[in-house]
């Protein structure tokens, strides 16, 4: 069985770390709409739409919800890395 491809993620707002790990998906909302972030994505930044969610689909494919404040906050992919900072 081959290994299923994955990519950092680093999500954090200015107080915290909310989380560090492998993903093997992550679907947020930019003011483009929905757009999900798989590995090796090209590189890709835009503001998140503030009061939405960020549904990330971990390595071992359990899902965890994180909710975007009302400052809402920026996505950023280059390399095989997923930056994310609320607020």
């Amino acid at each position: 069985m081959a290994p299923t491809a994955v990519f950092s993620v680093f999500l954090a707002d200015p107080n915290e770390q909310i989380f560090s790990g492998k993903a093997r998906k992550v679907t947020l909302w930019t003011e483009e709409g929905a757009i999900t972030i798989l590995p090796h994505h090209t590189p890709y930044a835009a503001p998140l739409l503030p009061q939405r969610s960020i549904l990330l689909v971990r390595e071992d494919g359990s899902q965890q919800r994180f909710s975007i404040g009302e400052e809402g906050g920026i996505v950023c992919v280059r390399g095989n890395t997923l930056h994310i900072l609320l607020g």
